[in-house]
């Protein structure tokens, strides 16, 4: 794996300490969406790694439930919104990385309601894909679609 990604992807044992120094990599704060009474140990040490490394979280929130309801892709929306940080951690399986990924999205594009079906859901089959995405205001690193983000597994 070190072959295909080098040095943006971390695994193995005490991996939980370098997240700090791959987050301070996109600015001076964090939100992290985790689901804290299952994961309170880890998120304990990825918060002291962000802290060792100077940087802030912002907040932790609760992620996804399995298959990525989107009640919980709304609400994880309106925190990536309501939050100032520069970077979105996810503690948790293949649905809160799913949701926090098309949460951010939505987050991005501003919306008065956030709405998610016309980029995902039922009934689309054969559709043509959409290519309407619109870049966010300067200055909201968190905010901009871009296609060259760096993704870094831990």
């Amino acid at each position: 794996m070190r072959d295909f990604k080098g040095a943006d992807y971390a695994f193995g044992l005490d991996v939980l300490g370098s997240v700090g120094s791959f987050a301070a990599d996109f600015g001076e704060s964090a939100l992290i969406i985790a689901n804290t009474r299952a994961l309170a140990s880890v998120v304990a040490e990825v918060v002291g790694a962000l802290e060792k490394c100077g940087v802030k979280p912002s907040a932790v929130v609760s992620g996804s439930r399995p298959n990525s309801p989107k009640e919980d892709v709304y609400r994880l929306a309106e925190e990536i919104a309501g939050q100032k940080h520069t970077c979105l951690i996810v503690i948790g399986g293949g649905s809160s990385i799913d949701a926090a990924k098309a949460a951010n999205l939505l987050a991005a594009l501003e919306q008065p309601e956030f709405d998610i079906e016309p980029y995902f859901g039922t009934g689309l089959a054969g559709r043509e894909a959409f290519t309407g995405l619109r870049q966010g205001r300067p200055g909201q690193a968190c905010a901009e679609i871009r296609f060259n983000v760096k993704f870094r597994l831990f």
